[in-house]
């Protein structure tokens, strides 16, 4: 189910939103590197995105923080892993919208 609602928000995004090809591309890498956060810790996830939570959303934060990556950057993929379930949530392809969770993530 996750990986049919990636494609969806990236035809959406092409579609829609008219983004540029390297936005496209920073938004696919981003939820590939997430989606393999959740296949090794949470693969349950994969199938259920509506399992997706504020703890889920703080682990993978951490193991960008664990990782060096710096504040901007892990505040950008928090903005397009946010944007991608707002998206989800519109479009009816995940049952709930973990927004305001992953925005607080970081708090």
């Amino acid at each position: 189910m996750l990986n049919r609602a990636m494609e969806l928000f990236l035809e959406y995004i092409d579609r829609e939103r008219n983004f540029s090809p390297h936005t496209h591309v920073s938004y696919s890498k981003d939820l590939h590197q997430f989606q393999a956060f959740l296949q090794g810790k949470f693969p349950e996830t994969l199938h259920h995105p509506e399992r997706i939570d504020q703890e889920i959303v703080r682990s993978f934060l951490g193991v960008l923080l664990d990782s060096g990556m710096s504040k901007k950057k892990r505040r950008s993929k928090n903005f397009y892993a946010s944007f991608f379930f707002q998206i989800c949530c519109s479009s009816k392809t995940s049952p709930r919208e973990p927004d305001e969770q992953c925005r607080n993530a970081e708090s």
